[in-house]
């Protein structure tokens, strides 16, 4: 299907060569510099198939079977308005990108932003009867027309009112070819619109069996037509087709034309189904192809330009741009050519030593039949020299042969110096450092210096002194004799400000040193090393140097590789080159560059040898230019306004992303940027121009962003304070915090009153516990004295009755002895005094009162316990918690021992216990 991007009238002189010239033209290949980025589908984030592409304003869209994706240099984005959203074409018109496609039409407009919305015109498309709503073209007319086809309808749209200009009937394509409107119908003619009407405008028989993909207006009345057959023909007034051009394959089959898009006054480019990109120079007639090879997908179903260096393709797998002029190219890929060891421009071609032979390229690559595997090149006093792995060659002209010069080997640096009229050159090889005299007409070995080894790299500062680098020992100062064939001393600087050497170059006769700590001079009177103030941006990172002519360094630091040009140890950044734009990796980070001339380098890479094109500028490229603010509040996107570069959100602002630009017509750019107020530290390059932050605290940040053409700006990004943190809120923070100080503190004076009281109750409450502590230790060392007396007493008096007892019996006992010679008045004199003693006793055993003073609250608790108790059992209560034995208890209660032990059986089995039980233990427990 044809997707036209550019309608550009031709010069009258190219109108005269194209129409009355130039004869059928035959396919040429071009040798034409191109370079070829493939746009994955896991890249811009659509589906596989892509349609109708153009370009607005900086940015590339396309439609795509998942909506129209959007790509604005750095990013993609994708609108769409459903799940099934197959989108065939899209225009931009004005404020508005119209999108065409199944079961789908209408635009998109963006807010002031940057907020998308869609606006569906299928209503009023059904409000017409329209039945087949797959619709393949969209075409810009005059005064803000735009024209929608489908393969049974054409519908025109000014803004408001829709029109139906063909109704029910086949026509296969549109076309505006410089203003004027074309459709071609099935099986038929070209017919011209004008207004509303539908008019003949050419019928040649070749349009009956072709369909009509393209076509351009070259001059009034005239057009050039492409055709499926792979055809390009030119009209000229007379009702058919003169052929301009034949598109064929490799193999002279004719190629299917599906697309064409026409740049300025003479570069055609043509799309094809399974024959790729054909491109046109109608001044020269030169055709160049641009196949599978290169397009992830030969199937092309539109073409746009995008400024004079730059094409888009939309295909069924991807979407492809292909550079015309690039500034990086791809010169030879590893498995073709090897890994790029150095090169050399000699005589008009340009030779390339690789690890897989020597190359010669001018027209073509040719491998040059050589039997050994080159590593150096260089051409000095109009020679070419080579080394190799085995020795030294030379070459003295383009069609000479190369010749062994001597057997020094593993050469890999070549160094010249002049002293007092003899010119030397200083050789780096396997071996160490070996020298070449020049005699005036070619150069010849001179000598070997003895005591070097295989260095990293050497400079020499004068003919007797060497600067080596070497992996182990670092820099060294070599001295050599005036023969130039042994080190007569040398000086070893393993660190620099504990840092290693990583390079060293020379201009204007002084040699420096540097290292990822600056750059260094070094003083011979001193012995010192001198840091100069020379600011080298990312050299903490800083990978190695390569010094080309004309006093300009290339510095490769981390993601970068920047050449610089060198005035008086100023250094002005000529080119930027970020290794995250651009594909290619440096190979092993041995920055293998060899600068050929002042606009090509060629540099070493994992995929291969690349070209730089060092005078190349991007076209169009207008600086960096901010998008749109998103960010979320409970997970609904917003965007935010953007005035006068400053961005303002609320406090409860996450997920904030800013998008910046530098455009399509840069899209190798990578970007940097830098926020003031969270970090002072520019950030790693970047492929995307989306800088993003979690969240943000109140406040307000300098976000400065930079991109790899020299290109910066800067907005101004203002987090809200809070409500809750305002002014007034916090006057009432400070009220309520008073108020709450002040009642605080009556609760504290509260409590403090309280616990005062508390304290105080409690040290009352624990003196009268003491006090009552006192007492009961009082009263009961009382009972205890009052125990231990009654117990001495009820003691004493057992003795006492024991001892009266004792004085009755023998009494008894003699009185019975002596009958009458005792007299009975002594007798009974002395027996009225013994029983006179126990009455005594029986007074003085009569305890109870005394007990119950000692033991008032046993007696209170037994008698309480048990009030049925006869007074006799209670006494013997009271002798039994004395602790008095059986024979005591029987003396005191003037009874038999025996008689206690039934006294207690009784009081026990009064008491209700246990037969078993310990009558004394229950009396003690009571």
């Amino acid at each position: 299907m044809l997707r036209n991007c550019a309608y550009q009238f031709l010069p009258a002189l190219v109108t005269i060569i194209i129409l009355s010239v130039m004869p059928l033209a035959c396919l040429q290949m071009s040798a034409r510099s191109m370079e070829t980025v493939n746009f994955t589908p896991s890249e811009y984030k659509g589906g596989i198939q892509n349609w109708g592409i153009t370009t607005t304003d900086g940015i590339l869209l396309c439609g795509n079977n998942n909506g129209v994706l959007r790509f604005n240099g750095s990013d993609w984005s994708i609108l769409s308005n459903g799940d099934n959203f197959i989108v065939r074409d899209v225009k931009p018109a004005g404020e508005k990108i119209y999108a065409a496609g199944d079961d789908n039409l209408g635009y998109w407009t963006y807010d002031r932003d940057g907020c998308p919305a869609y606006t569906s015109l299928l209503p009023l498309a059904d409000s017409l009867g329209i039945d087949d709503k797959t619709f393949w073209h969209i075409v810009l007319g005059d005064d803000n027309i735009v024209y929608f086809h489908s393969f049974s309808d054409i519908l025109s749209y000014d803004g408001s009112v829709m029109k139906r200009l063909i109704a029910n009937d086949c026509y296969l394509s549109l076309f505006n070819a410089g203003g004027d409107m074309f459709t071609q119908k099935l099986n038929g003619g070209i017919y011209s619109i004008s207004g509303s009407e539908i008019i003949p405008f050419l019928n040649d028989p070749m349009l009956a069996e072709h369909q009509i993909k393209f076509m351009f207006k070259a001059a009034p009345g005239h057009y050039i037509i492409g055709l499926t057959d792979g055809g390009i023909y030119k009209t000229s007034g007379n009702n058919s087709l003169q052929p301009l051009y034949r598109l064929e394959t490799p193999h002279h089959i004719p190629a299917r034309i599906e697309c064409g898009a026409l740049y300025s006054d003479h570069l055609l480019a043509v799309g094809t189904i399974a024959s790729g990109l054909y491109l046109i120079d109608l001044r020269s007639g030169e055709i160049t192809t641009v196949d599978s090879s290169v397009l992830q997908d030969s199937n092309i179903h539109d073409i746009c330009f995008s400024g004079k260096g730059r094409i888009w393709l939309s295909t069924d797998n991807g979407i492809s741009a292909v550079t015309f002029t690039p500034e990086i190219y791809s010169v030879g890929n590893v498995a073709d050519i090897g890994v790029f060891f150095d090169a050399a421009n000699f005589d008009n071609a340009v030779y390339i030593a690789t690890n897989k032979g020597l190359y010669r390229r001018s027209e073509t690559m040719q491998r040059l039949p050589v039997n050994w595997f080159p590593l150096s090149l260089s051409v000095i006093k109009g020679e070419l020299l080579c080394g190799s792995t085995t020795a030294l060659y030379k070459k003295q002209s383009a069609t000479a042969p190369f010749v062994k010069l001597c057997d020094a080997n593993g050469i890999r640096q070549f160094e010249y110096v002049a002293d007092y009229g003899n010119e030397y050159l200083f050789l780096r090889g396997y071996s160490g450092i070996s020298t070449l005299k020049y005699d005036g007409l070619t150069w010849n070995f001179n000598s070997t210096i003895m005591g070097t080894e295989d260095y990293l790299s050497i400079l020499p500062e004068s003919i007797g002194v060497i600067w080596v680098l070497h992996a182990q020992k670092g820099l060294l100062r070599l001295r050599v004799n005036k023969d130039l064939t042994a080190v007569d001393a040398s000086d070893r600087f393993e660190y620099i400000d504990s840092c290693r050497v990583k390079g060293m170059f020379k201009i204007d006769g002084t040699t420096f040193f540097i290292s990822t700590n600056g750059v260094y001079t070094y003083n011979i009177a001193t012995k010192q090393f001198i840091r100069h103030n020379t600011d080298i941006p990312g050299i903490a990172k800083l990978q190695g140097i390569h010094q080309s002519a004309n006093n300009r360094l290339w510095i490769a630091t981390g993601d970068e590789l920047n050449l610089y040009e060198v005035d008086d140890m100023d250094l002005r950044l000529i080119k930027r080159h970020s290794l995250i734009s651009n594909p290619p990796v440096l190979y092993d980070r041995h920055y293998n560059i060899k600068e050929i001339n002042d606009s090509i380098t060629f540099v070493a890479t994992q995929a291969g040898m690349i070209g730089i094109n060092n005078k190349s500028t991007s076209d169009g490229n207008e600086g960096i230019s901010i998008e749109n603010c998103r960010y979320k509040v409970h997970n609904q996107t917003i965007y935010a306004p953007i005035t006068d570069r400053v961005i303002r959100l609320p406090h409860n602002a996450t997920d904030i992303a800013l998008s910046f630009t530098a455009g399509i017509e840069s899209p190798s750019t990578s970007f940097a940027y830098k926020a003031t107020g969270l970090s002072d530290d520019w950030s790693e390059w970047q492929r995307s121009g989306i800088i993003r932050f979690t969240a943000l605290q109140p406040g307000s940040y300098n976000i400065n962003v930079r991109d790899t053409n020299g290109n910066d700006t800067s907005v101004r990004l203002e987090i809200a304070v809070p409500f809750y943190r305002n002014g007034w809120m916090i006057a009432l923070y400070i009220a309520l915090a008073a108020a709450g100080i002040l009642l605080s503190y009556r609760i504290m004076m509260r409590r403090k009153e309280l616990r005062m009281q508390a304290q105080m109750a409690q040290r009352q409450k624990e003196h009268e516990e003491e006090l009552q502590r006192r007492q009961t230790e009082y009263l009961t060392e009382k009972v205890k004295n009052q125990e231990a007396e009654l117990q001495n007493k009820l003691r004493y008096l057992t003795q006492k009755q024991e001892l009266i007892s004792s004085i009755s019996d023998e009494i008894e006992s003699q009185k019975k002895e002596l009958g009458d010679r005792w007299p009975n008045k002594l007798y009974l004199r002395l027996l009225k005094l013994i029983q006179g003693g126990a009455s005594e006793t029986d007074k003085l055993l009569s305890f109870e009162n005394y007990f119950a003073e000692i033991q008032n609250e046993f007696m209170q608790r037994i008698h309480n316990a048990h009030p049925n108790l006869t007074r006799s059992e209670l006494r013997l209560c009271c002798l039994l918690r004395s602790n008095l034995s059986n024979k005591e208890i029987a003396a005191i209660m003037s009874i038999e021992a025996r008689s206690v032990e039934l006294k207690k059986y009784r009081l026990k089995k009064h008491l209700g216990l246990d037969p078993n039980s310990s009558l004394s233990g229950y009396i003690a427990s009571v």
